[in-house]
Order: C-alpha cells, then structure tokens, then sequence
C-alpha cells in the first residue's frame, strides 16, 4: 500500500493506495480513531497499467477483479443500521443477499437458522431487502 503519512517520493510506492471517498469501518490505532477504506489500484507511471495488473501479467496469475475490490459483503458489513442499509443499497431487491445479513443477526443474538429454512428467511428478509423499505436493523432486532 502507498505510504501516505510518509510523503514525497514515498507515495510512488505501493500496488494499492485508499479509496477516501468510501470507508468501510472504523478502528483504534494507538488511541487514534481512524478509518479503514477500500483500496484501489496505483497506476504505473510509465506503463499506464494498474500495478496489481502488470504484477499478475509478468507471473501469470489471474489478476484483481476491481469491480469486486470493495463491495460490502453482508457476510461481513458491521450488524447495524449502517450494514442494512449497505446491502439494501448494494443489492437492492435481493433477499438471499438480505438473508445472509439477517442470518447473522440471529447468529449474533445467540439463536442458530436451520438448514433447510432457506424459504423462511427470504420471507422474512424480502421487506428490509427492498429497495423502497423503510424497516431498521432495531426492526429485525426486535422482530427476530
């Protein structure tokens, strides 16, 4: 990663640098508060190529899908209003999307979702899934 806080020629250096414009999460760092974002590409100077590109050329690899670089995941956003609202915004309409958020609320409040319940949690996550939704995690809470 570029090394910001360095400086100068410093900042020449790294395959990734932030993406400010988005942060996912917020963290303590030696009593600091500070933002974790999503990483985005350097761009070579001379070749014009994303580094991490160029890098996944010259050793035959596969490469970074950038599309996917820093979508929110709901395996993984924060169990608050603030995830909810990053997969309704992220896959608006989409309850297996919702459903894997909503599994997580009820793993987190202690209770398990059987296997074969798959219908039961569509149903449930289709209305906070919806894109024109008014419902609040406090509303699944307090549903679930």
């Amino acid at each position: 990663q570029v090394r910001y806080d360095k400086g100068g020629t410093e900042t020449e250096f790294g395959m990734f640098g932030l993406r400010t414009n988005y942060s996912f999460a917020s963290f303590s760092y030696f009593g600091d508060d500070v933002k974790a974002y999503c990483l985005k590409p350097q761009i070579g100077k001379e070749s014009g190529t994303p580094v991490p590109t160029a890098l996944a050329r010259a050793f035959g690899g596969p490469g970074v899908d950038y599309a996917k670089l820093c979508i929110p995941d709901p395996s993984k956003v924060p169990l608050n209003e603030d995830g909810l609202v990053q997969v309704r915004t992220t896959y608006p309409d989409d309850v297996e999307e919702m459903g894997v958020f909503m599994r997580r609320i009820v793993r987190h409040m202690g209770g398990q979702v059987p296997p074969n319940a798959d219908s039961t949690v569509r149903w449930f996550a289709a209305p906070y899934a919806s894109s024109s939704s008014t419902k609040t995690f406090s509303d699944a809470v307090a549903a679930l």
